[in-house]
């Protein structure tokens, strides 16, 4: 409050100064609540780009868990191309057991016909040798002679 009595105005003068000074400090009290209300927004802001910041981390984030998912399908896909390349080498392993097999069998029969060429040519070799050679000489001769051929049997031309 301003006091008349020591600058001698009047009472009117003094009601009218309160109401300035009252208006005055209204209009400060004005200024400090906008200034509080420029605090606040520039806090709003902040709390703004806070989110904004997290909303940027979070698409970080899922970009990197999908960027994950991918390398995982990747690893996947992988799996399988290793898991088909090694069916394909047991089919592979697997043919070529058959073809052994088949080498082996055919061993086999080859050596059965070896042994049966060989009991065919111990037979012959034992009807060979009960033949009498004068005797074939002598039945050729004939047949040369006579011209009959029939006497000749199938073992002595093996001779």
């Amino acid at each position: 409050m301003s006091r008349p009595w020591s600058r001698g105005s009047t009472a009117a003068e003094c009601r009218v100064k309160d109401v300035v000074n009252k208006v005055k400090v209204a209009e400060g009290k004005v200024k400090v609540a906008e200034g509080k209300i420029k605090v606040t927004e520039g806090k709003i802001k902040v709390v703004v780009n806070k989110v904004r910041v997290a909303e940027g981390t979070t698409k970080v984030v899922v970009n990197k868990v999908k960027v994950a998912e991918g390398k995982v399908k990747v690893a996947e896909s992988t799996a399988k191309v290793v898991v088909n390349k090694v069916r394909v080498a047991e089919g592979k392993v697997k043919v070529a057991e058959g073809k052994a097999k088949v080498v082996v069998n055919k061993v086999r029969v080859a050596e059965g016909k070896a042994k049966v060429a060989e009991g065919k040519a111990k037979a012959v070799v034992d009807n060979s040798a009960s033949i009498d050679v004068r005797d074939v000489l002598n039945k050729v001769d004939a047949a040369v002679t006579t011209g009959n051929y029939t006497e000749i049997k199938k073992n002595d031309i093996r001779l």
